[in-house]
């Protein structure tokens, strides 16, 4: 550290001089001028003023460099070198940030600083209006340009439109760290890693903004330790660390009286211009949400191409695309005995070896570039004169130059042979490396693999594929409690279908399709769709027990529950088994299962434009008696009831009502669906019917074990699935023939649901269940852990429930206290609870849209084009899956 100080003054010093000199070619001092009659005299004196000036001015900038780096390096940093093409400010923000496409960067910021210019005003050094502002905005769109009168204001607005914290450090000796936090009132500072960069500030040249990394050490201390900070490997006595604390809070320029210039322009602007809009900051970059894909992602480093270009880099062995075996790197020996620079006594073959090593070692294609641009000098050489003609002689070449190799610290130069064969590289590579070197870097890239190859599918065409896939209808899931993205398409449609559709469309209109691999591909890695699979009964719990099994990694909690859970199954099953018993021996009771079929989606038929519209919903709770093996279908469309708790106990009683005289008890087997079966709703109507019924004694309502909960009803489902194939159906009503027709012999029995046939029961339930939380022991009920329920007549204020269908006794909960005052008046009869819907339910409007182009299509009937035109809508009505997804949770909330 002792010599890097001496070392810096003694550059400081050096830096000063060079600062007088170059002033004067910034317009401070006079300069020489060429007039129109200067002589040789003169031109040679220009000539030689330029050269002085060009070598003082790399002379500067290789000062500041070192400056810079030493500042980095003493903070835990390192610089990222990005080109100097008027883009470099965005190039190395972009570093820090979700995207790495500079450009994009570009056009954000201006159009946040375009949206937001009556509070960037203030901030511009020579503009007093909004129009000049925005038209120096404007230009700063351009890519490559920099030159205008917002560059000031761009690091101030990065930070305002990332909700982060800039912290730039530069090549100045009086403000070497510039930290710049968000300072628009409706953006707050985020808790995310600021974003660094490294600016070349010298005097007489442009500034160049290069990004800034932390290194490995940096990264781990500021992730070990909490009291880590920046700067922290530096010595107090440092000038080159600033403790950032003495920045202002609410945004600091590139020195402090441009801070304060700041805060005074920015008051002046709110009293003259009005205040700022507000700004809602932009996630994009702050938290760069993950693009939502179907498919797992692919790993490019795994890839074999990409093997090839990291072996040779290493100069390893590989084999190229064509199967070849490329050899690795070798240093090769070079006798320069005969050589007048004598190469061989100036490096000797263990440090030819080593650099060979250094070189290969880089692993980068730039930095190995910038290797041979850093040992390689080269220069236009000179013009000579025809004494004769006065006229410049053919040059045998353009430029010469010279080699260099470095050992033991030094410099040495070798002949061009030499340096080839110690890198065992090609004059073509050393040729690439300089046409394309500025300031002594590689400025080129790596255009291995980056040619657009010949087959690659046209952007129109991709264009195409999204379009198609994007007509077809997607919804949300059905239930909300899930967060999830994911939207879905029909249950009908595939991949393969949906390509089927799309080569018919582009044969219609006589255009090429895509390969159906480029239609999946797409589809996977575009789009965050998948297909509608109704909920079956699938137990996550046994799978996950299988899977811990099979992997070794089964615990005893999840082995417990595991054994419980089959327990359960067991117990279920064998008390459904002898209600289904007792039912065929005694008529007095009556068994039976109850569930929801897959909904019936409307019109349906074979036509493909079909697939690309929205249908309306149609519902059929099936219940199938153990004894007499009759089925009854209750139906509705989507307008005439939802497919909750409320017409599900709707049917309930419906079907109770319609049972014999002579049955006294009734049992009701179903699955576990909260939203639907098992809940306080359906809970306070069977205690109401029981009390109601001149007949029924006792209702028994068991849930049978989630996972499995396979029934006798749906065996109708499945019957009526056969039966509906290659049939057409174009309104609802349409759907009760098809079920009545499913089962010739034994026809099943359909009763339509209306609107005003829904009972409120959730009315019921805040009236008459005053108690739902604990039982009459005291202790907290777990309704998602009933197996039993159970209901007697004469004791209406009592709910009798088991956990297990084992457990020896009921526990008892009352579900009528004490009265409250303003509580409302308890419903005593069932006639009495009150219709859940005045009218029709309304369908979305985008659905009724479509539902009126299959009629205007054709596809629908004219005969049934009047129901639709009648179809109630609304603009607010959600576009949702009819029914739950596989993916979706067993317990649900109900769909109200």
């Amino acid at each position: 550290m002792d010599g890097n100080a001496e070392w810096s003054s003694c550059d400081e010093d050096l830096l000063l001089v060079m600062d007088e000199n170059i002033d004067w070619m910034d317009g401070e001092g006079e300069q020489p001028r060429l007039d129109r009659g200067c002589g040789d005299q003169d031109l040679t004196e220009v000539v030689n003023a330029s050269r002085q000036q060009e070598s003082l001015r790399q002379v500067a900038m290789n000062i500041h460099y070192k400056r810079l780096d030493r500042l980095l390096e003493v903070n835990g940093m390192e610089r990222q070198q990005v080109n100097g093409d008027g883009n470099c400010f965005f190039r190395a923000a972009s570093l820090h940030l979700a995207t790495h496409d500079h450009c994009s960067l570009r056009q954000a910021l201006c159009g946040h600083m375009e949206k937001n210019v009556l509070f960037y005003l203030g901030f511009f050094s020579n503009c007093h209006s909004a129009n000049q502002a925005r038209q120096a905005i404007s230009s700063m769109k351009t890519p490559g340009v920099w030159n205008t009168i917002a560059n000031d204001i761009v690091p101030l607005a990065l930070a305002n439109f990332t909700g982060r914290r800039v912290k730039i450090f530069t090549s100045k000796k009086q403000q070497p760290i510039v930290c710049i936090t968000p300072s628009m009132p409706s953006v707050t500072c985020s808790a995310f890693q600021p974003i660094y960069m490294a600016l070349l500030a010298a005097t007489g040249m442009a500034e160049h903004y290069d990004g800034c990394l932390a290194t490995k050490t940096h990264i781990y201390s500021m992730f070990g330790s909490s009291e880590c900070t920046e700067g922290s490997q530096s010595t107090p006595d440092s000038p080159f660390v600033v403790d950032e604390r003495t920045s202002p809070s609410t945004g600091t320029s590139r020195d402090d009286n441009t801070s304060q210039s700041n805060t005074t322009s920015q008051s002046n602007t709110t009293s003259r211009e009005g205040t700022p809009p507000p700004y809602s900051t932009s996630t994009w970059y702050n938290t760069p949400p993950k693009k939502l894909r179907r498919k797992r992602q692919s790993n490019p480093t795994n890839w074999k191409k990409n093997l090839r270009k990291d072996s040779k880099l290493q100069g390893k062995q590989f084999d190229n695309s064509r199967g070849k075996i490329t050899k690795a790197k070798a240093m090769k020996n070079v006798d320069c005995s005969q050589c007048s620079l004598q190469c061989n006594l100036k490096i000797s073959t263990e440090q030819q070896r080593d650099i060979f090593e250094a070189f290969y070692g880089l692993k980068d294609y730039k930095r190995q570039k910038d290797f041979v641009c850093s040992h390689v000098a080269q220069q236009c050489t000179v013009t000579i004169l025809d004494q004769k003609t006065n006229k410049p002689l053919e040059k045998k070449r353009a430029v010469s130059r010279k080699f260099f190799l470095t050992a033991g610290g030094e410099k040495a130069q070798v002949c061009k042979r030499f340096f080839l064969a110690t890198l065992d590289v090609g004059h073509a590579y050393v040729q690439h490396a300089l046409d394309n070197a500025k300031d002594g870097f590689f400025h080129g890239d790596d255009r291995r693999g980056k040619h657009q190859p010949s087959n690659k599918t046209a952007q129109s065409d991709s264009e195409r594929v999204k379009k198609h896939i994007c007509s077809f209808p997607s919804m949300e899931s059905h239930y909300c409690r899930k967060n999830s993205n994911r939207k879905f398409l029909d249950s009908t449609l595939n991949v393969n279908r949906m390509y089927r559709l799309y080569t018919d469309e582009c044969t219609e209109k006589d255009i090429q399709p895509v390969s159906s691999s480029m239609y999946r591909t797409i589809f996977n890695t575009e789009f965050n769709l998948s297909f509608h699979k109704p909920k079956k009964d699938q137990c996550l719990l046994c799978s996950s027990y299988l899977e811990a099994k099979r992997t070794n990694t089964l615990t005893d909690k999840l082995k417990s529950d595991y054994e419980e859970h089959q327990a359960r199954k067991i117990e279920a099953r064998k008390e459904k088994e002898k209600d289904k018993q007792l039912a065929q021996e005694d008529s007095t009771i009556e068994t039976v299962t109850f569930d929801l079929e897959s909904v019936l989606s409307t019109p349906c038929n074979q036509v493909s434009q079909t697939h690309y519209k929205r249908k309306l919903a149609f519902y059929n709770l099936t219940v199938f008696s153990l004894a007499s093996k009759e089925g009854k279908c209750f139906t509705w469309d989507e307008t005439q009831g939802k497919k909750g708790s409320c017409e599900i106990g709707t049917c309930l009683l419906s079907h109770m009502t319609s049972l014999s005289p002579q049955v006294k008890h009734v049992v009701l087997y179903s699955d576990t669906c909260t939203g639907q079966n098992r809940n306080q709703y359906v809970a306070a109507a069977l205690p109401q019917h029981v009390q109601d019924s001149d007949t029924l004694q006792i209702i028994d309502q068991k849930y049978l074990e989630s996972g499995h909960t396979q029934m006798e009803c749906d065996t109708m489902h499945s019957t009526i699935e056969a039966a509906k194939k290659n049939v057409k159906v174009s309104i609802p009503d349409q759907w009760n023939t098809v079920i009545e027709c499913a089962r010739p012999k034994q026809p099943y029995t359909i009763q339509e649901i209306h609107h005003t046939d829904v009972l409120d029961l959730k009315h019921l339930a805040a009236t008459n269940l005053r108690n739902t939380k604990t039982d009459v022991s005291g202790h907290r009920i777990n309704w998602l852990k009933i197996k039993w329920l159970r209901y007697l007549k004469g004791d209406a204020d009592t709910i009798f429930f088991k956990y297990r269908m084992t457990d020896p006794a009921f526990k008892m909960l009352k579900i009528r206290g004490a009265s409250r005052r303003g509580r409302q008046t308890v419903c005593t009869r069932v006639s009495d609870i009150p219709r859940r819907y005045d009218t029709r339910l309304p369908v979305s409007a985008a659905k009724k849209s479509d539902l009126l182009d299959l009629c205007r299509l054709a596809i629908i009937p004219e005969k049934h084009h009047h129901f639709y035109h009648q179809l109630p809508s609304s603009s607010s009505a959600p576009d949702r899956l009819c029914q739950p997804d596989v993916t979706e949770q067993t317990d649900t909330s109900d769909d109200e």
